[in-house]
């Protein structure tokens, strides 16, 4: 074993707001040691702490969270999530989840520069889900708008019908296509396509946890089984499949090679989380 008399660790700020309900803000400063292992279990375990000391716990209560990681040399990593049950933890494995995915890349080592996160605790369950979707009419034309609409239902049993208004890709082949419509979660869960898609630097790392859907959006996508591509780190949307094949490689060897096309894409942002998924056949014409 050996060890140098008077040097420092590196380390990362973190910083946490916390605020009680509009009652009281609280502000925290954390210094967490920089390692790819420590450094995303450490981030989590400050922010259920700082959540198990000044929230109710166990109970009915909502916290939203928005934050950012800076690393040095990429755009800001950007985070958000609602959290609205009776398990707070989800936050704090939200962050180290996303902190996880970039110290742990394969390609090298991030340099962070600081964590900064702003969580507001409420005390109430803000959740809706998906009660229904339903669509003004069964088939839809290439590059028209198709009007989803869609009934969320709160924990009172409330109900509001969103509409959204669906861009159909001129490129999109005639036939059938699926709309599905849920949060980011459930959407992302239900995709065949959610590993295919390859990385091959820190960069497109940050460009696929930047594109992440998330939970306090409702989205609708329109999509149909045939071939589509992915390539550094994000899905190449509403091209046709003769230029998806070129862009693959091999065919259907290739690993990045999709086997769904997104051929339509609309988000309705929402002020508290959604849980859900839906899905209806629609004939492309």
């Amino acid at each position: 074993m050996a060890g140098l008399l008077g040097a420092e660790a590196r380390m990362i700020p973190l910083r946490i707001g916390l605020n009680l309900g509009g009652k009281r803000s609280l502000n925290f400063r954390f210094e967490l040691m920089d390692h790819p292992v420590a450094t995303p279990a450490l981030a989590a375990t400050a922010v259920a702490q700082t959540l198990d000391a000044h929230t109710r716990g166990l109970g009915f209560q909502s916290l939203s969270m928005q934050g950012n990681i800076k690393l040095a040399g990429h755009p800001a990593i950007q985070m958000e999530n609602v959290i609205a049950d009776l398990n707070p933890g989800r936050i704090s494995q939200y962050v180290g989840g996303m902190l996880q995915a970039i110290s742990l890349n394969p390609f090298e080592k991030p340099v962070f520069e600081g964590i900064s996160l702003t969580i507001k605790a409420e005390d109430r369950l803000d959740l809706s889900g998906i009660a229904g979707v339903r669509l003004l009419k069964a088939r839809a034309k290439r590059g028209e708008v198709l009007p989803v609409l869609v009934t969320l239902q709160n924990i009172q049993g409330v109900r509001e019908t969103a509409t959204f208004n669906l861009q159909v890709s001129s490129s999109a082949a005639k036939g059938k296509a699926i709309l599905m419509v849920g949060d980011g979660f459930s959407l992302m869960a239900a995709d065949p396509d959610e590993r295919m898609i390859e990385v091959a630097n820190l960069g497109d790392v940050v460009r696929l946890l930047n594109g992440a859907l998330r939970n306090n959006h409702a989205y609708a996508l329109l999509v149909q089984a045939q071939p589509g591509a992915g390539l550094r780190g994000a899905r190449i949307e509403g091209i046709p499949p003769t230029v998806a094949s070129l862009v693959s490689g091999d065919g259907a060897s290739s690993d990045n090679r999709l086997q769904r096309r997104i051929v339509g894409r609309a988000v309705l942002p929402l002020d508290r989380e959604v849980r859900g998924l839906s899905q209806l056949e629609v004939e492309i014409e």
